[in-house]
C-alpha cells in the first residue's frame, strides 16, 4: 500500500502524461484495491496520507474502490471524506477518470439518502456536475449528477432548490457527448421524472406535465419502468390541471404506448370516472385501488384529483347560477361537510382566483360574478343566462339606449319608449345591458360591459345627434308620404308643402316658386332633398343653425 501511495504522490505532479500513467496503473490494480478496501483501510489511507486537491486522481480511485466494499460502520466516514473530496478536488485530474467520478457520485447520493442527510449532499453534487464539464472544457449540459441532485432535493423535501436547479438546465440545448459526460438514457429519464415530481410538490402543474411527458415520449423500443411510473403520474397531474386524460403525441413509440395501456389500466379507469363527472364512481375506484396507489406513492396526487373534480363542479355552477345557497352548493357538488365545507372550498377557490364570488354569511347565500363584472354591481335575476345590467354614461341623462352584449348592438330609445326600462326576465339568456348615458339617468347601476357602451359614454354628444338625425329622417319620410297623398288628390297641394325643409343651412331644399309641373318632377325634387339630408348626416355637418338642432 505504501508503494501505491508513493506512486500517487509522485505521478500526480507529473503533468497530463503522469496523470494518464497513474490512471492506467490504478485501473490495472482494481482487484487488489478492492481486497484492501474490505477492511476499510483505504479510507484511513485517504485521510492520513493524501491531499484531496493535489492527489485528486489517486483519491478518486481509492474512494471508488472503497465504495464497493462499504460496511454499515464505515458509511459515515465514507460520506464525510467523499463530501470533502467533491468540494475541493481538481477538475482536470478527476476528468481523467470521469467514469469512476460519475460512479462515485452516484454512490455518494445513495449513502447520503440512507444516512438521512440528503441536504448536506446537494451542494457537493452540484459542484461535481460543474467540475465534470469544466475539466473537459464543455458547455453546461445535462450530466448524470443533475438527476442525483434532484433526487437529493426530493429526499430532503427542498422542492424550491430542486426547481431552481431544474430551471438552470431548462434552457440548455447542448446535451453533450455520452462518452464525455457519461450520460445515459436512464439518466435522462431520471432527470425529467424527478423534475416532474419537484414541480408536483410545488403545484407547478404545467411544468410537471412537460417533464413527465418527456419521460413517456422519449424514443425507445420498449417502455422502461421510469416511463411507466411517469405515465401514471402524468394521468393524475393532467386530471388535476387540465381536467382530462392526457393525449400522447403521435411521435410516441408505438410499443411504449401499447405497454402503457396495459401497465397503467387502473389509472385510465380513474380518468374515465373523472371525465364522466362521476364523483361517487371516482371515489369508489380509488378505494378499490388504494393498495396500488400506496405502492406507487400516488395517494397524495389521487386525493388532489378528487378535490379537482369538486372544484370543477363548483366552477360549472358559476356558469349556471347568479346566486345560490351554501346548502344547495354542497348538495349539488356532493360535499359531505355541508354548508361549512362548501364555504371553505369557495373561500379557497376565491383566494386562488379560480372563481369570483361573495358570500352573505347572514343568509348563507353565495353570489357568483363573471370576469366582465369588474365592479360586482351588475343586476340580473337568479338563473339568468346573461344578466341585464343598467349603466349610466356621459352626463345629464342625455340619451337612453339598450346594449346587447352578445352581439355588441345598441338600441336607442326616446323618453316615450316605456319598454326600454332595463328589465331582464328570470332565466333569460339574452344578456342585454340597459344603459342610460348621463349620470342622473341610470342611477349609477353598474358599468357598461361592452366596447360599444364605453364609446357611447365617451361621445354622448355624437350619439345625441344621431338620435335627432333618426327622428328627422322619420319626419321626412312621413312628409313625403303626405305629399304623395296630397298630389294624388289635388295638385294645388304643392303650394302648402313645397318649402318644408332646408338641410345644412345651404339652401338645397324644395322651393314653392315654379316648383313642380307634374308628379314626376315632385318626386325627383323630394329625392334630391332627402339625398342632401343624408349626405349632411353622414358628414356630421350639424351646426347650431341646423333645423334638427332646434
Amino acid at each position: 500500500m505504501d508503494e501505491i501511495v508513493l506512486g500517487i504522490q509522485t505521478k500526480s505532479v507529473a503533468g497530463p502524461v503522469g496523470l494518464q500513467e497513474l490512471h492506467e496503473t490504478l485501473t490495472s490494480m482494481k482487484d487488489q484495491l478492492r481486497e484492501t478496501a474490505r477492511g476499510d483501510t483505504l479510507l484511513t489511507v485517504v485521510a492520513a496520507h493524501l491531499d484531496k486537491t493535489a492527489h485528486s486522481l489517486g483519491v478518486l480511485h481509492l474512494l471508488a474502490a472503497q465504495a464497493n466494499e462499504l460496511s454499515e460502520a464505515s458509511l459515515g466516514t465514507f460520506f464525510t471524506l467523499t463530501k470533502e473530496f467533491l468540494e475541493v478536488c481538481d477538475a482536470q485530474q478527476v476528468c481523467v477518470g470521469s467514469g469512476l467520478f460519475v460512479a462515485l457520485c452516484q454512490k455518494f447520493t445513495e449513502v447520503a439518502t440512507s444516512l438521512g442527510v440528503p441536504m448536506q449532499a446537494i451542494a457537493p453534487m452540484r459542484l461535481a456536475a460543474e467540475k465534470l464539464l469544466a475539466g473537459k472544457a464543455l458547455p453546461r449540459a445535462l450530466t448524470p449528477m443533475d438527476a442525483d441532485v434532484l433526487q437529493l432535493c426530493l429526499s430532503a423535501g427542498h422542492y424550491p432548490l430542486g426547481l431552481r436547479h431544474a430551471n438552470t438546465l431548462s434552457k440548455v440545448v447542448h446535451v453533450g457527448s455520452p462518452k464525455l459526460s457519461h450520460l445515459t438514457a436512464l439518466d435522462f429519464l431520471r432527470f425529467h421524472f424527478y423534475a416532474g415530481l419537484v414541480c408536483c410538490g410545488l403545484k407547478k402543474w404545467a411544468r410537471a406535465l412537460e417533464n413527465l411527458k418527456a419521460c413517456v415520449t422519449c424514443p425507445a423500443h420498449a417502455a422502461s419502468s421510469v416511463a411507466v411510473e411517469a405515465y401514471k403520474k402524468l394521468v393524475l397531474v393532467s386530471l388535476v390541471h387540465l381536467g382530462c386524460k392526457p393525449s400522447l403525441p403521435p411521435y410516441t413509440s408505438a410499443s411504449v404506448s401499447r405497454h402503457l395501456k396495459s401497465a397503467a389500466k387502473p389509472y385510465d379507469l380513474l380518468a374515465a370516472k373523472f371525465e364522466d363527472d362521476d364523483q361517487a364512481g371516482l371515489e369508489a375506484e380509488m378505494a378499490k385501488e388504494v393498495d396500488l396507489l400506496t405502492k406507487d406513492k400516488n395517494t397524495g396526487l389521487a386525493k388532489q384529483v378528487v378535490v379537482a373534480l369538486k372544484h370543477r363542479r363548483l366552477q360549472r355552477l358559476t356558469k349556471c347560477f347568479i346566486t345560490l345557497s351554501l346548502d344547495d352548493i354542497a348538495a349539488t357538488v356532493g360535499l359531505q361537510g355541508g354548508a361549512l365545507e362548501a364555504k371553505a372550498e369557495l373561500v379557497g377557490m376565491v383566494s386562488k382566483g379560480a372563481i369570483k364570488a361573495s358570500i352573505d354569511e347572514a343568509t348563507g347565500m353565495v353570489r357568483f360574478r363573471d370576469e366582465s363584472d369588474e365592479s360586482g354591481q351588475g343586476h340580473s335575476a337568479a338563473g339568468g343566462g346573461g344578466g341585464a345590467a343598467d349603466a349610466a354614461a356621459g352626463g345629464g341623462g342625455a340619451i337612453k339606449a339598450s346594449i346587447d352584449e352578445a352581439t355588441g348592438m345598441v338600441r336607442f330609445r326616446d323618453e316615450s319608449d316605456e319598454s326600454g326600462q332595463g328589465h331582464s326576465a328570470a332565466g333569460g339568456g339574452g344578456g342585454a345591458a340597459d344603459a342610460a348615458a348621463g349620470g342622473g339617468g341610470g342611477g349609477g347601476r353598474g358599468v357598461m360591459g361592452s366596447e360599444v357602451a364605453r364609446q357611447a359614454s365617451a361621445d354622448a354628444a355624437a350619439v345625441q345627434r344621431l338620435l335627432a338625425a333618426t327622428s328627422a329622417v322619420a319626419d321626412l319620410a312621413k312628409r313625403v308620404e303626405e305629399l304623395d297623398v296630397g298630389l294624388s288628390k289635388n295638385p294645388a297641394y304643392l303650394s302648402k308643402t313645397a318649402s318644408f325643409v332646408d338641410v345644412g343651412g345651404g339652401g338645397r331644399g324644395v322651393s314653392s316658386t315654379a316648383a313642380f309641373d307634374d308628379d314626376y318632377e315632385t318626386a325627383m325634387a323630394m329625392a334630391e332633398s332627402a339625398q342632401a339630408w343624408i349626405e349632411a348626416q353622414e358628414n356630421g355637418s350639424f351646426g347650431k343653425g341646423d333645423p334638427i338642432e332646434g
